[in-house]
């Protein structure tokens, strides 16, 4: 394997540095000197690389969900529905497990920051993506009304995450965040299929 480049390693360490200080002492009260001085780099070198505080946390926003991502790559495609979206949702909770207090940071910021919010929006758009996917998996297994776009469906899971990722947040994150999100998409599942069995009665 290649090792990384002195300046990948030194970007490294600065968002590693920066995770830290945020953690500890909140992104507001980090200051870029603080970053430079834990990651043993002067105050140039931190933005030589990244524009100041908000491009640090964007960039470690972008490494959380590439972490996602490459969760996501391994989808089980063909698999049952609720398979594949069981599979989906603890994907997620596992990479914001991983990033700890990270993740309550990060959330906070892009519900209060436009620039972070038009970022995630961007950006979690190749996550709705994988979610699509399942959900034509979904259609073609006939679990799923094909009168319905796939991002329709897609977009009212997306929203059920979003909402549970909210409130695991606000609890601590001490709760199964993927069981909760399931509970609430197996609804929607079933009221997707009573529409679809609905319009075949009628039809009949």
């Amino acid at each position: 394997m290649t090792e990384p480049s002195s300046h990948a390693r030194r970007r490294d360490a600065i968002l590693q540095a920066a995770a830290s200080r945020f953690v500890r002492d909140g992104y507001d009260e980090t200051t870029v000197d603080s970053i430079a001085a834990d990651a043993g780099v002067s105050r140039a070198t931190v933005f030589n690389r990244f524009a100041g505080k908000r491009a640090l946390l964007l960039a470690l926003y972008d490494s959380q969900l590439d972490g996602v991502l490459a969760r996501l790559a391994e989808r089980p495609a063909g698999a049952p529905l609720l398979g594949q979206l069981g599979w989906f949702f603890r994907a997620g909770e596992s990479q914001l497990r991983e990033d700890g207090e990270l993740t309550a940071i990060l959330y906070r910021e892009v519900l209060h920051d436009p620039q972070m919010l038009a970022h995630d929006e961007s950006r979690g758009a190749q996550v709705r993506k994988v979610l699509e996917e399942i959900v034509r998996d979904g259609q073609r297994q006939g679990q799923l009304s094909r009168t319905l776009r796939p991002a329709v469906i897609a977009s009212l899971f997306m929203d059920c995450w979003t909402a549970a990722v909210g409130r695991w947040v606000a609890s601590g994150r001490k709760t199964a965040l993927a069981s909760a999100v399931l509970q609430r998409v197996r609804i929607i599942i079933r009221g997707v299929a009573a529409a679809k069995t609905s319009s075949v009665r009628r039809k009949s």
